[in-house]
């Protein structure tokens, strides 16, 4: 049974005869909030998109549902609004109608069925909650000893090249107060890590409600909206979330405040890699070496990954070679200085390794990404722990 949905607001008569179709369960929304709370992510959802004012509150709309539902066919029914099909078909509309025209809307069913089935085919991956295990994911935690080393940057940047690699990543804000993570993906959440860990513990299908979707291989779980909601989540919740992220995602990773506080301590233990990001300000390499102190009382010193960045800034006078040598930790990365390539990836919302996919910086996290590959699979090659 496919549930064919259609807004109110362009119920005819030649909806109605649709509606007299065996295979479907026809139902009727009001308004796109009405949608989302009708919509049940194991059906197969065929969804009439008419509730948008304009081209951009159409594509949003339509990023939303395949991100939340990413079995939903969803096709666009022409209300007036010029659209740009181009980016509707980047994030997999299925179709545009401009008629009401019967066999043109029962041609684009049909289609649409086929479309349906196929995601719900055995060459798609489906969890079976009577089945779920935890798998062995590469977790990665990107921390800063200081504000202003591009940590944010370059735990979105290095999340997007594990995506780009084939790898299905999730990124995790978890500098719960102030987090960009959202900003730097042009993420407007609905649900964020508060409203994930409050209200879905236990982590059933539905857990994609919460997650937002960047592209098919990249995952947002933003930081909280409100900073006061930060004190609710415990080192518990880590553990469980970390457990339950491992359900659906190859790749988990997180980035964390400049200060190292209760939830990084529990973090720190169930990280394959701690990606420690500095930069050759004295400020920088002191509190570096601090955190450095910290992760070996910690014993969890080996998992230290300590990247340079903008290593080739002119206001810098340290010398790279020293870096290592003043941390008693070998650098194994160095990003360069490229402020405005960044800054023009931040205020598009569009991660450089995608924006600006050929320049240097970009090359520079691509490697930085192999280096902190552990135990995955892409296609038949086995990715071995580093």
């Amino acid at each position: 049974m496919y549930k064919v949905y259609v807004d109110r607001g362009f119920v005819n008569k030649v909806w109605r005869r649709i509606e007299e179709d065996k295979d479907i369960d026809f139902i009727i929304y009001n308004g796109f909030s009405d949608l989302i709370l009708k919509i049940n992510i194991e059906d197969k959802n065929i969804i009439y998109l008419y509730d948008y004012n304009t081209n951009n509150d159409c594509y949003e709309k339509a990023r939303v549902l395949k991100g939340k539902f990413s079995t939903c066919v969803i096709n666009i029914v022409e209300n007036g609004v010029t659209i740009n099909t181009k980016h509707l078909n980047r994030i997999g509309v299925n179709a545009l109608i401009r008629s009401n025209d019967y066999n043109i809307i029962m041609d684009n069913l049909q289609k649409s069925k086929h479309l349906s089935d196929t995601y719900f085919s055995d060459q798609y991956v489906h969890i079976d909650e009577n089945e779920l295990k935890y798998k062995d994911i590469n977790v990665v935690t990107v921390m800063g000893a200081s504000g202003g080393v591009g940590k944010t940057t370059i735990a979105t940047n290095l999340a997007a090249s594990f995506a780009e690699f084939g790898l299905k990543t999730c990124i995790v804000d978890l500098s719960l107060q102030f987090g960009d993570v959202g900003l730097f993906t042009n993420i407007k959440p609905t649900f964020t890590i508060y409203d994930l860990l409050i209200n879905n513990a236990n982590f059933n299908p539905n857990m994609n409600l919460f997650i937002e979707h960047v592209n098919p291989n990249l995952f947002v779980l933003p930081a909280p909206v409100l900073p006061e909601q930060a004190d609710y989540i415990t080192r518990s919740m880590i553990v469980t979330l970390i457990k339950g992220l491992s359900l659906y995602f190859d790749v988990v990773v997180f980035d964390t405040p400049s200060i190292i506080n209760d939830l990084c301590l529990e973090l720190f233990q169930m990280s394959q890699q701690i990606v420690l990001i500095t930069t050759k300000d004295l400020g920088s390499l002191k509190n570096t070496k601090l955190a450095i102190d910290i992760l070996t009382k910690l014993k969890v010193n080996d998992k230290i990954k300590l990247v340079l960045n903008k290593y080739d800034s002119p206001k810098f006078v340290v010398e790279d070679e020293i870096v290592g040598r003043m941390l008693g930790v070998k650098v194994i990365s160095s990003i360069p200085h490229t402020n405005t390539i960044t800054g023009n990836a931040i205020n598009m919302g569009v991660p450089f390794i995608y924006s600006y996919p050929r320049e240097p910086i970009s090359d520079a996290v691509r490697e930085l990404m192999s280096k902190v590959r552990y135990n995955c699979m892409v296609g038949d090659t086995k990715i071995e722990k580093k």
